[in-house]
């Protein structure tokens, strides 16, 4: 666990010194433009771990994961579709992998 924690510090690094220097606004802009859609990623998972009895841990990994990469995608790279906002994007996908990532009962019967 402590090495998958090291390799994704490396990646974050390496992922915000590609994005200050090929974007000329500052790194505290970006953290202001990020900070609430990356606290609201946690949402999904926080409400479907208290109130939904099939939600998993898979599922709100997924979800989370899913949610954050959308939403840099249509904050930094690409405009978001049908003029919503990348947050909106991100839960969305993020509700999405939470229902959708659950284990299957195959061997099950």
């Amino acid at each position: 666990m402590v090495y998958f924690g090291r390799v994704v510090l490396v990646v974050e690094m390496i992922a915000c010194i590609v994005i200050t220097v090929t974007k000329s606004a500052s790194i505290i802009d970006y953290a202001y433009k990020l900070s609430s859609p990356f606290f609201a990623m946690i949402l999904p998972c926080t409400i479907g771990g208290l109130f939904w009895k099939k939600g998993t841990k898979e599922g709100a990994i997924a979800g989370t994961v899913s949610g954050v990469i959308i939403t840099t995608i249509f904050t930094f790279f690409v405009m978001p579709p049908f003029g919503f906002s990348a947050l909106l994007w991100g839960l969305a996908t993020n509700i999405v992998f939470l229902c959708w990532c659950q284990p299957c009962d195959y061997g099950a019967g």
